[in-house]
């Protein structure tokens, strides 16, 4: 029931992707990390201390899988990540959301080249339909982007 409410949440506060997330950065956007024993692990690039989150990862300890939850303006199934100079194509399924477009989620290895560039360097961008916006970790942000997946990792 907790991941569901999380994901009407995400759904709900970020749909910011479709028509403004290029001014994610300008609008202090930064990543947030949270462990729970119900819940799992969370990492998720949005406005502090709030609901409106452009992009997720979750997963339980240990695991070695990483589940991606991104806004999208509905046009596409996929969320396309961008770290260390390669790119990836996670397929995912689609969930239409109540404000418009659509919420997609997708289950990834935690080692993949783009997650483990993002992880070492704290660079990520991500697109959807025509637009890319950049996801980057300060240098505040990136011990949580580390802890994230070191806890993923098996």
């Amino acid at each position: 029931m907790s991941r569901i409410l999380s994901i009407v949440a995400l759904a709900a506060a970020g749909f910011a992707l479709s028509g403004c997330a290029h001014e994610a950065a300008a609008a202090g956007y930064a990543w947030s990390y949270q462990q729970s024993a119900g819940e799992g692990v969370k990492l998720a690039y949005g406005a502090p201390a709030s609901d409106d989150v452009l992009l997720m990862m979750t997963c339980a300890p240990h695991s070695g899988r990483v589940l991606l939850s991104a806004v999208t303006d509905g046009t596409q199934e996929e969320i396309v990540l961008a770290s260390g100079g390669g790119h990836d194509r996670f397929t995912g399924a689609a969930m239409p959301s109540e404000l418009g477009g659509a919420l997609v989620e997708a289950e990834v290895q935690a080692g993949s080249a783009t997650l483990d560039g993002f992880a070492r360097t704290g660079e990520l961008s991500m697109t959807a339909g025509e637009e890319t916006v950049s996801l980057a970790a300060s240098g505040a942000d990136r011990a949580d982007v580390k802890e994230f997946f070191e806890t993923c990792a098996v």
